[in-house]
């Protein structure tokens, strides 16, 4: 599995950085769970427009009397897609359902790499992942014997045990406080470069989930940044020696070049 490549860049000119594991998506994290699904439509969705079932974090607060009580996809930890019927275990159905709420995760959240999830069809399961290559699925296993029970009881208990990095978050974003910066190595010293804010992201699932980021140096916040981050494709040039490349040389019109480097996926 590949990752991606990015640049840090310098947005009175545009420089550029360059990173590899990337998230996607516009991310709108106050776009409600059913608004993203159908983003054109506003008025009360239909009940079939929101995740069946999903897993959020502890410290997410149901609060029913609120204007808005109203779980956002920014929200959702693990997602899941039921169905009664076990002959909707297929790709035009509870598959293609799935996929789409993993999308809208991923589109949400600006920090994921990829989306874990589960499909229920009467009693046949399957657990899923989903990243920039597109969805993997389990073998189907029937909750209702034995060994299927088992690994139910396993399936849950492990997305409630992961934590944010098995989840599909990306561990080289750090949070602190209210403050989200990440850290590199250039010319022998650790620089962190803080997160402003989004300001794009591309939304599907396979690609190379292509995100940039307002960011500023800690030490120069007077100097704008722009970070890109996406998947790099291994059998292309990284982006960010073409843009070192053409800085070097003077080419106008052109990103001006700050930093770039890899990130590689942990494996599992």
């Amino acid at each position: 599995m590949s990752a991606g490549d990015g640049a840090v860049g310098d947005s009175s000119d545009y420089n550029t950085r360059g990173r590899h594991d990337a998230v996607h998506a516009v991310a709108r994290d106050d776009t409600p769970v059913e608004d993203a699904i159908n983003p054109n439509v506003h008025d009360e969705p239909d009940a079939g427009d929101t995740a069946d079932i999903a897993f959020v974090n502890s410290d997410i607060t149901y609060d029913p009397d609120s204007e808005d009580s109203r779980y956002r996809w920014s929200h959702i930890l693990v997602a899941g897609e039921l169905k009664s019927n076990p002959k909707a275990d297929k790709a035009s159905i509870a598959w293609i359902d799935l996929a789409t709420y993993a999308r809208e995760v991923l589109a949400a959240k600006d920090t994921r790499r990829f989306v874990l999830g589960f499909t229920l069809c009467g009693s046949l399961m399957r657990v899923w992942e989903f990243d920039r290559l597109g969805g993997i699925a389990s073998e189907q296993f029937d909750i209702n014997k034995k060994d299927g029970a088992l690994q139910f009881v396993t399936t849950i208990l492990g997305f409630l045990w992961m934590n944010e990095d098995g989840l599909g978050f990306d561990p080289t974003i750090i949070t602190s406080d209210s403050e989200r910066y990440i850290e590199i190595q250039r010319d022998g010293q650790t620089q962190r470069l803080v997160i402003d804010e989004v300001m794009k992201r591309a939304p599907c699932i396979a690609g190379r989930a292509t995100t940039c980021w307002k960011a500023h140096c800690k030490e120069d916040p007077q100097t704008p940044l722009v970070i890109k981050d996406s998947w790099q494709y291994t059998d292309r040039d990284q982006e960010g020696i073409l843009v070192q490349e053409a800085t070097e040389k003077g080419v106008v019109n052109v990103a001006r070049y700050y930093h770039h480097e890899n990130c590689s996926r942990p494996q599992y």
